[in-house]
């Protein structure tokens, strides 16, 4: 896995050319980033750097669009699962904003998208 942050967007690309790319702009003040976890229940922040996540690859199935906190519906996530034998990280991706500003996302392969949307 190797990790690209450049031109405004940080890119997460796997062994088998599977990306995520997520807009890392900053409009304003905000909240917004991506965090790597074990689990998602409970999810529970993990440093993870290059060599640690070395080997992991994308299931490009596995797609999660929920709320982070039920009670602030201006938080929301999405998380993407890697995969290494039975091993499994997930990659999250966080916004918590006002409506206001928004950051984008996709998973794909070359032009084949298997997943966009915005936070």
């Amino acid at each position: 896995m190797k990790i690209f942050n450049k031109n405004r967007k940080i890119n997460f690309v796997d062994d088998n050319n599977v990306f995520v790319g997520f807009d890392n702009e900053s409009d304003y003040n905000e909240s917004f980033g991506h965090f790597f976890t074990y689990s998602l229940d409970p999810i529970e922040e993990v440093n993870l750097t290059e060599d640690k996540l070395e080997g992991f690859n994308f299931d490009k199935t596995f797609f999660v669009d929920t709320i982070v906190d039920p009670n602030d519906e201006e938080e929301q996530a999405v998380a993407f699962c890697l995969e290494k034998g039975n091993d499994k990280i997930y990659l999250v991706l966080v916004n918590s904003h006002n409506g206001y500003y928004s950051h984008g996302f996709e998973m794909g392969k070359g032009n084949e998208i298997f997943h966009e949307g915005s936070l």
